[in-house]
């Protein structure tokens, strides 16, 4: 039945959940974005190479940015990452670093596990600016071979599953930093210019669809078929939340609804998953007879990842005016009453709520 069972936090680090924390980078600008750009290749990499599987980057970012907050620390700190890896229950994560020195990179990276001090396995690729892809399998390949997967010697083929163009790659990072601080709109425009590089790039037409529909904009189901006609380039992740979203957008709640939770029983810490889930349980359940309180564990989820989640804290107050519990909810505000965030759009959703 449709009966919510939401996934629960396991009470333990999941052993083959890996998060990629970002790369510290020395050399010149043009090498910055693969601090950033690193979580998503290097992942993209080892999600499923034997039972390995990657921590959602959205939930990354986030539990990175928690955790350094007013510690003048970087992710860097051993102590801080095992810290940040916990709060993601991963039971292992990889710390990494950037060196650009003319047109060649160096790129050095390790395998932790959460209890134990010492590397599982390391490994280091050197290359030519322009072949980050390759650089990026090749340390894949390394890394697994360090933690005796039988997988190692795979071809990984990163590029594949993202794309061949790096200018098309970045402007892709810059609509994902975008999405995570609530921009729908200006994600939108990155994911496009990233689609005019490479108009086979799969998962930007993806993306491109949820901006869209978060906006919200006109023509999601238009860049959801545009992803499907390239659903080769998907990895089978992205390929599960491409299908459970044109099933919400056919129209097909019931349906989406529980592609969503298969999903999350998989990948627990899929931030735009939950999202997604509170939405359907929020939206349309409720024309089902289910009640609007239902969607509350899919929202303080997306809190427990993201504190500041405007969107998760404007539907959990609209879920308390109708129980009753508005008073209850004054803590959901702190992390606000301090700073307030500079997109007006989300000001706004802000100023209803103080």
């Amino acid at each position: 039945g449709l009966r919510s069972t939401l996934v629960a936090r396991p009470p333990v680090p999941a052993p083959t959940a890996i998060a990629v924390l970002p790369f510290s980078v020395r050399g010149a600008e043009s090498a910055q974005y693969l601090g950033a750009g690193l979580v998503n290749l290097l992942a993209t990499a080892l999600d499923g190479a034997g039972t390995l599987r990657r921590v959602d980057t959205r939930a990354i970012f986030a539990a990175v940015s928690e955790g350094l907050q007013g510690t003048g620390s970087t992710v860097a700190d051993p102590r801080r990452a095992r810290e940040i890896a916990a709060r993601l229950n991963a039971g292992l994560y990889v710390l990494g670093d950037v060196v650009e020195a003319g047109d060649q990179l160096h790129l050095e990276a390790a395998v932790y596990d959460v209890g134990i001090t010492q590397p599982r396995s390391s490994a280091a690729v050197s290359g030519s600016a322009d072949s980050v892809f390759v650089l990026v399998d090749r340390l894949a390949a390394r890394l697994l071979g360090g933690l005796g997967d039988p997988s190692a010697d795979r071809l990984l083929r990163t590029a594949a599953l993202t794309t061949a163009s790096l200018p098309a790659l970045k402007a892709y990072l810059e609509g994902e930093g975008l999405m995570r601080a609530a921009r729908f709109e200006q994600a939108g425009v990155a994911y496009l210019a990233a689609i005019a590089l490479d108009s086979t790039f799969a998962v930007a037409h993806y993306r491109l669809a949820l901006a869209r529909e978060w906006a919200p904009l006109p023509g999601n189901a238009e860049a959801a078929a545009a992803a499907g006609r390239h659903g080769a380039r998907l990895s089978a992740r992205d390929r599960m939340l491409l299908d459970a979203f044109r099933q919400w957008r056919g129209g097909d709640a019931v349906q989406a609804y529980r592609a969503y939770r298969t999903i999350l029983t998989r990948y627990p810490d899929d931030v735009d998953a939950w999202f997604q889930m509170g939405e359907i349980q929020f939206h349309h359940l409720p024309l089902l007879g289910h009640p609007l309180a239902e969607s509350e564990g899919a929202w303080r989820k997306i809190l427990e990842h993201e504190p500041r989640n405007l969107f998760a804290v404007t539907h959990l107050f609209r879920i308390a005016a109708v129980t009753g519990r508005v008073s209850s909810l004054d803590s959901l505000l702190e992390p606000f009453r301090q700073s307030r965030p500079d997109d007006s759009g989300t000001d706004r959703r802000l100023d209803e709520l103080l």
